[in-house]
């Protein structure tokens, strides 16, 4: 899931969920597709958590 931290604008998640909902189809089925539309499955680096500087708060207990 941290590959597609902050990667899909909230305006874009509202469309995939309306397409869900009016469409009745499965949310599990809209993602899947805007993923693969978008290469989302091709591999994409993700640095360790206590790399991230969102999760620096790690770092410091770790230093304790």
């Amino acid at each position: 899931m941290l590959k597609l931290e902050g990667a899909i604008p909230q305006e874009t998640m509202q469309q995939l969920n309306q397409k869900s909902d009016e469409g009745k189809i499965e949310p599990k089925v809209v993602a899947r597709e805007f993923l693969e539309e978008h290469n989302y499955f091709e591999d994409k680096t993700v640095k360790p958590l206590i790399q991230r500087s969102d999760y620096k708060f790690l770092n410091e207990k770790e230093g304790e």
